[in-house]
């Protein structure tokens, strides 16, 4: 049980976060940049959770959230009570093997789909049966509940489908069972666009924002033809389908030479989270000459430094960024480069919450 304190306390943290998110989206004036840690799976070790038990009970996992929010004082409530990215393709019926310490992970031995005829097999998604997707969207109401906001997040049909193939097969599926392949992306498609919609009804009142890890628009995974044909018109029509439902859209790609051009392109995001300058940028002066006009940043303090280095260290590099991006034309929001290392201190993220208030303020 949250207590009426609790309750009180997070209400009047969530209408702040909410101006300062809304002052970014909106250019409005705010007090300092927004800062988002974001805390994932790290929440658990507030209550000292164990990863299985975080991944598999979302009564859990907003438990440690909302912990975390009051210890780590940050401005980012989870968009959604997805745990790990195996929440879909566990529901589709692949093996997950889930670790009493570490994320969740398809069963390398037990692929779902080993030979293209089995694409069919994804037509055996019920509702009824898709016991993660449930609990997440069951969460997602009781968190916006408490708080009066919320969000959706899904990983993608082509993140469904590297977790029930090979992706080497995938690859293979492109080049010689194109129709097969697209109609399994295009049935799982329609899934993630109820997965979404459900997520977004369930959040009572308050902004309401959509997530989606595009991982695979970038060079070191998929080309750009094979991005615009795979994955860009499926995450089209989850995006439309939520911006119907009156949710902003963010991207995250924590990938080396993303396609942000593509991205916007398709996409047309408020935000972009990001690890690494994008496919066609070799500075960071490059890239705000190119897209400071088309999206807000959200980024992007390298999680590796996160986990191992010093807070010191972590508020040095939070300052650096912040000089280079705070007047950005569309604004900045400071973020870890990923979601938060399941093993980082959580110190860490305080840090970032305290260089933000040292640095990030406005006249």
């Amino acid at each position: 049980m949250i207590s009426d304190s609790d309750k009180k306390y997070l209400k009047e943290k969530t209408s702040e976060i909410t101006e300062r998110l809304l002052g970014v989206i909106m250019k409005r004036k705010i007090d300092r940049i927004p800062v988002m840690p974001l805390i994932g799976a790290a929440s658990r070790h507030v209550l000292g959770v164990s990863y299985r038990d975080y991944a598999q009970n979302t009564d859990i996992a907003l438990k440690c959230h909302l912990e975390a929010m009051k210890v780590v004082n940050h401005d980012a409530l989870p968009l959604s009570l997805g745990p790990d990215l195996c929440v879909e393709s566990t529901d589709f019926g692949g093996a997950t093997i889930f670790p009493e310490d570490d994320t969740p992970y398809p069963d390398p031995t037990k692929w779902l789909i080993r030979d293209p005829k089995d694409f069919k097999i994804v037509r055996k998604f019920s509702w009824e049966k898709a016991k993660r997707m449930n609990s997440v969207i069951d969460g997602g109401k009781k968190l916006s509940e408490i708080v009066g906001m919320g969000g959706a997040m899904t990983i993608g049909p082509m993140g469904v489908l590297v977790r029930l193939r090979r992706p080497q097969d995938l690859i293979r599926d492109w080049i010689l069972h194109k129709e097969e392949l697209h109609e399994a992306l295009d049935f799982i498609t329609d899934i993630l666009v109820e997965y979404v919609e459900k997520q977004l009804e369930a959040v009572s009142g308050g902004p309401s924002m959509l997530m989606i890890p595009t991982v695979c628009a970038q060079k070191d995974i998929m080309s750009r033809e094979m991005w615009e044909e795979l994955d860009a018109p499926y995450q089209k029509k989850i995006v439309d389908a939520a911006k119907k439902k009156g949710a902003m859209f963010i991207t995250h790609n924590c990938g080396r030479g993303a396609y942000f051009d593509l991205l916007i392109k398709w996409l047309d995001p408020i935000g972009m989270n990001f690890a690494y300058l994008p496919y066609d940028c070799k500075t960071e002066e490059e890239m705000i000459e190119k897209y400071s006009k088309k999206v807000i940043f959200v980024g992007y303090v390298d999680t590796s430094l996160l986990a191992l280095g010093t807070p010191s260290e972590v508020m040095a590099e939070c300052k650096r960024e912040i000089e280079v991006f705070k007047n950005w034309e569309r604004g900045y929001i400071l973020a870890s480069a990923c979601e938060y290392p399941t093993y980082a201190p959580l110190y860490n993220a305080i840090a970032m919450v305290r260089a933000a208030e040292a640095y990030g303020t406005y006249e």
